[in-house]
């Protein structure tokens, strides 16, 4: 619960000025619609598709354990929705797979940098004090809004 209290009163302010640093160009925070959610509005208003690494994905502590004890948001069905749109049949029975899709209150952010800035912008929010991480790639898609979720690169 303290890492939880701890990720949510931390201020996103910081974050961005390291992301105008290396000309995001695109980001939201994650909220409501859980990190799928929000990924799928920012491929289709791109037109663009993507693979997300489960693994990649930063994690609170004890998150996993409360979905395993049956405890997730009370939109997790409506927000379960967006799985149609990626391709997740190697991480369907991964738990990590319901954390991709609840609704945070005052998630972090997903941003979109350049793959060959992308390390270097991780390593500058590490400094700062953020957990971040890249998480996976875009690319197109015959249908905008849709990717696939696997376990690994």
């Amino acid at each position: 619960v303290a890492a939880t209290l701890d990720a949510m009163d931390r201020s996103n302010r910081d974050a961005l000025d390291v992301l105008r640093a290396f000309d995001v160009h695109a980001c939201t925070d994650v909220t409501g619609f859980g990190l799928l959610g929000h990924l799928a509005e920012m491929l289709r208003a791109s037109g663009l598709g993507a693979v997300i690494a489960l693994d990649r994905v930063p994690r609170l502590p004890g998150a996993l354990e409360l979905l395993s004890a049956g405890v997730e948001s009370s939109l997790a069905s409506a927000n379960a929705l967006v799985l149609d749109d990626f391709d997740c049949s190697e991480t369907r029975a991964d738990a990590g797979l319901r954390l991709l899709i609840d609704r945070q209150t005052s998630g972090g952010l997903l941003a979109g940098v350049a793959a060959d800035r992308a390390q270097a912008c991780t390593e500058m929010l590490h400094a700062r004090g953020y957990e971040a991480a890249v998480i996976g790639t875009v690319r197109a898609a015959d249908r905008p809004g849709t990717g696939r979720v696997v376990h690994g690169d």
